[in-house]
């Protein structure tokens, strides 16, 4: 099977669709990017289809997309209601949320060794993972002319920076 990307560019970022799975970044190069130092991807960690209510100690790995790990000893700057507020602002403040506070990174962001060019880096970012459900899956459409490829999905998850306050990434999950 070959997996197929599928880059959009709007006003709040870039969204990557993959496989099962969105990612929308942020546009802001410096602000998502981490201020500790970068964490392994978990080989170990679960592989789920959604964000979980609870994130093991190994982590978690949605969709082979976006990685959880627990925020053991992380102290945010904002607390969980205003960073569903933040989300609110990027998403349908009329859906039900849930928020999570998670050391997130995003595998893709990562650059290969020997990359020298600047790269944005999203790579154990203390945040905040806001997650609304819609009381029915919406079915997204492929904006490239000709392509009848759709993606349905009835959870978006918007990763808030736990210290900034600032977006840092969003994705859909079925």
């Amino acid at each position: 099977m070959t997996l197929k990307k599928l880059v959009l560019f709007g006003a709040l970022g870039v969204m990557v669709l993959v496989a099962g799975a969105a990612i929308l970044l942020s546009q802001t190069a410096v602000s998502a990017q981490s201020t500790t130092p970068p964490l392994p991807v978990p080989s170990t960690g679960v592989k789920v289809s959604e964000v979980p209510s609870v994130i093991p100690a190994t982590g978690v790995e949605i969709n082979n997309q976006v990685v959880l790990m627990p925020p053991n000893g992380i102290t945010p700057n904002i607390d969980e209601s205003q960073a569903i507020q933040d989300a609110s602002a990027a998403d349908n403040p009329n859906n039900p949320s849930e928020a999570m506070l998670t050391l997130f990174t995003l595998p893709e962001s990562i650059p290969l060794r020997g990359v020298t060019i600047p790269f944005r880096t999203i790579d154990g970012v203390p945040a905040w993972v806001v997650t609304f459900t819609e009381s029915q899956p919406i079915e997204l459409a492929s904006p490239v002319a000709g392509s009848t490829a759709t993606f349905t999905f009835s959870h978006h998850s918007v990763a808030i920076n736990a210290m900034t306050g600032q977006f840092v990434a969003g994705f859909f999950t079925k």
